[in-house]
Parts: C-alpha cells; structure tokens; sequence
C-alpha cells in the first residue's frame, strides 16, 4: 500500500482549491442567470496567463517518492506530470462562464508534449486557454490547454487537458470517459503484464494532498456513491504519473528525459481500494485488472529520436 501523505501539504494547495471553488461558484452563479451565459467560442479567445515562483522541494519530494519515481533522477527538476498542481489554477479560470455543474468534472485525459526540462530553482511562466467543447446533452467534454515554461524555454511543457461534465444521471460505475466499450478500451490479448500496483482507500486524498485537486469524487466515499460510483475513485492523473514513472525505469533505462509525448484517456473510473495491471504494447500502455477487459487508462507514447 502506498505511504501516508502528511497532512501539512493542504496548507501549499491555497491557489489550486481557491481556483476550483471559485469555478464551481461561477457555474452556480451562471445556472442562476441563464440570460449571462458565454458561448464556448467566445470563452476559447481568453488567454490567463502568470508566473509562479519555484515549487516546494519538500512537496517535489514527496511527490516523487509517492508516485515511484527516481528521486535522485530529478534532483534539481519537477517533473512533468504534476503540471495539474501549478495549472489547475489557469485552467480553472477557463471554465468559468460555463453553465456547467462544475462539481462533477472528472478529467478525462492529457497529452503531454515535452520539450524541455523544467529546472526546480526557477519561477514557471504558465498559460491555459479553453480550446474547444463538445456537449451531446449528455455530457460536455471540455478541451483545454496548458503550457509551463521558463524565460529560456517558454513552452517546455504543453499539455492539452480533457475534461467530462456529465450532464445526466450516470449508472454505477460509469466510465470517466465513455458509457460503451470500445474496442480499442480493452486491453489486448497479446499485451505483456509490465506491473502491478496496490492502491489503498485513501490514495484518493494522499494524491489530492500533493496536487491541491480536492474534487470529492476522489476521496469522499459518501460523495461518489452520491454519483454512481461505489467508492471514491483514483485521480486519472495518479494512474498517468506511475505509468510515465514506469517507463522511465524500466524502458528507458531510468533516463527521465526519454519521453517526447505521453497521452493518456482515463477511460473508466477506478474505485479504490484495488490492484491494477499496468500493461504494455508496443507504445501502448493500458492500466486494468486483466487482458480482454476494459482499461481504466489507455495511453501511449512516443520516445524521443
């Protein structure tokens, strides 16, 4: 089972659970005033843009170790994956005009398109800017994206985020991204068991402490059962920091810069607690319970040349 993360890092998450109370009382807001309501397009063309001073080590630290990363490998870096931690702010601000319930978003997936290491001394420049919805009546899937940056390598990472609004009544254990199996959702018959991970019941609040995404759904058993699920479930992003984690180890030879993109579809929820397979396929990786079933994360990657 995964450590116990203390506590204490509540108190470095102020801006991330500020921006997402903030959103979620703007989606309140709009619902009450129908005649205010934005349209998508006109959202997509604000750009929120800032500069955040250097992440805490002691956060990096813990971090690393909870996700099983290299600690040493990224002394002196962040590492990509916990973008969500200094982004979820701008890209919170995105959203807000929507008149969508916004307290049950669940991420959907991320394309992470690196370029440059991000140095741990230096203050980030971040943008986010809505790119695009979709809405079926059922659901909305709210694309957006993200760069972090310094003065010397402005984009160094880019990710472009999917987020999934239900917007009716979901059965028990409905999937994060879509109600019907596709096939290219299950794991193949002919991919190879690459790991195995013990989550336990509170690795929903130990991944909420170290990102600031505080969303219920990920720690409040009561709250998830309130929309279907039959516990709390994982953080899609949890699943994609291992997974990268994973590869850096054990395919790349513990070269943490060996990864030019990563993207990942968080395609059905994981409640907790649970033993997982990590799965792969040549540049596919798939996170489930065993071959021929649906994955909760379908992903691939693409190495550098």
């Amino acid at each position: 089972m995964s450590a116990k993360i203390p506590m204490r890092h509540i108190l470095k998450q102020g801006r991330v659970i500020a921006a997402l109370g903030e959103t979620a009382l703007s989606a309140a807001w709009q619902g009450l005033r129908p005649g205010k309501k934005k349209h998508p397009d006109d959202l997509a063309r604000s750009l929120f843009a800032g500069r955040l001073p250097p992440r805490d080590p002691v956060l990096l630290r813990d971090y690393l170790e909870y996700i099983g990363a290299d600690v040493e490998a990224y002394r002196g870096l962040v590492p990509p994956h916990l973008f969500a931690q200094w982004a979820m702010p701008y890209l919170s601000r995105t959203l807000r005009g929507l008149s969508y319930p916004m307290l049950r978003i669940l991420n959907a997936g991320c394309r992470l398109e690196l370029a440059a290491p991000l140095p741990a001394a230096c203050a980030m420049r971040v943008s986010a800017q809505l790119e695009q919805v979709e809405d079926n009546g059922q659901r909305a899937i709210i694309h957006m994206r993200a760069v972090t940056g310094t003065d010397e390598a402005p984009e160094a990472v880019v990710a472009r985020v999917s987020a999934i609004v239900p917007l009716r009544s979901r059965g028990k254990d409905e999937g994060e991204g879509r109600s019907k199996t596709k096939p290219e959702f299950l794991v193949p018959g002919d991919a190879k068991v690459a790991a195995r991970w013990e989550l336990g019941p509170r690795d929903g609040l130990n991944f909420s402490l170290l990102t600031g995404d505080f969303n219920p759904v990920h720690w409040s058993r009561l709250y998830a059962k309130a929309f279907g699920f039959r516990n709390n479930i994982l953080h899609g992003y949890n699943a994609m920091g291992r997974t990268m984690e994973f590869l850096h180890r054990e395919v790349f030879g513990g070269n943490i810069h060996a990864l030019r993109v990563f993207e990942a579809k968080f395609t059905r929820p994981l409640p907790l607690p649970a033993t997982v397979t990590l799965f792969l396929k040549g540049q596919q990786v798939y996170v489930g319970d065993a071959v021929g079933e649906r994955a909760y994360l379908v992903g691939s990657f693409e190495p550098r040349s």
